[in-house]
């Protein structure tokens, strides 16, 4: 054989780096391959319907009973509905909302007013520190306070002050059992909440009150038989 002829062969022949490229997609190509790609993905789509299924709420219940349904006699407190301006109703675009009155032997008013939401698109609607401070209010006192014998049910109570008046306000938000004042609140609260088939329709209680040296406490005291009410809805 000549040289010539040498050559031409060398260069004909398929380098080895080829032959191993070809042995590994005939070796990709086996029933063994296909199934366990097959698998692969049957866990991933397995995995993306847990993450639905644990994060995130299919459904928001229906309410076990109307919100005017709340008790006109809370403890020591009597009520009666007051009638809301239809501006303030379309404003606040809740699916119910009622409006009262409470009164005690000793003269003492707070008025009460809860909306609820069925399909919530946000989580904190109308925040009383912005809605008052938007009217002119100014913010002289804040706290957060829990309920008696109530550990998953925090509100806040805070003082403002306008043209010398002041007033004393409490409110909170509520999903189930628990209770939060802001976003930060609602994002912990729905990660408690993860994995439920069904929520709770998102309740907002917004009480307010003159101020006075007792104002606070009797604040909570309302607010207690409230949230009573509020688990049963």
């Amino acid at each position: 054989m000549t040289q010539i002829q040498q050559r031409t062969q060398v260069q004909e022949a398929p380098p080895a780096s080829a032959e191993t490229g070809l042995d590994s997609l005939r070796t990709l190509a086996t029933p063994k391959a296909i199934w366990t790609a097959i698998a692969v993905v049957a866990l991933l789509q397995a995995g993306v319907a847990a993450l639905r299924w644990s994060f995130v709420s299919s459904t928001v219940r229906p309410l076990r009973h109307d919100l005017a349904e709340m008790p006109r006699v809370l403890g020591t407190w009597t009520g009666k509905d007051v009638t809301m301006d239809r501006r303030i109703v379309e404003a606040v675009a809740a699916d119910q909302l009622v409006d009262r009155m409470y009164e005690n032997a000793e003269g003492t008013k707070f008025t009460v007013s809860s909306a609820v939401w069925l399909s919530p698109s946000e989580w904190v609607p109308h925040q009383p520190p912005k809605c008052y401070a938007a009217n002119g209010w100014k913010s002289v006192r804040s706290q957060i306070v829990t309920l008696p014998n109530r550990p998953n049910a925090t509100i806040a109570i805070d003082t403002y002050e306008q043209s010398g008046e002041r007033v004393v306000v409490g409110y909170w938000y509520q999903l189930e059992e628990l209770t939060y004042l802001d976003r930060v609140g609602a994002r912990g609260v729905r990660t408690t909440l993860w994995g439920k088939r069904q929520w709770s329709p998102l309740i907002k209680t917004l009480i307010q009150t003159g101020d006075s040296d007792s104002a606070e406490a009797k604040m909570v005291d309302i607010a207690s038989h409230i949230y009573e009410f509020n688990c049963g809805l």
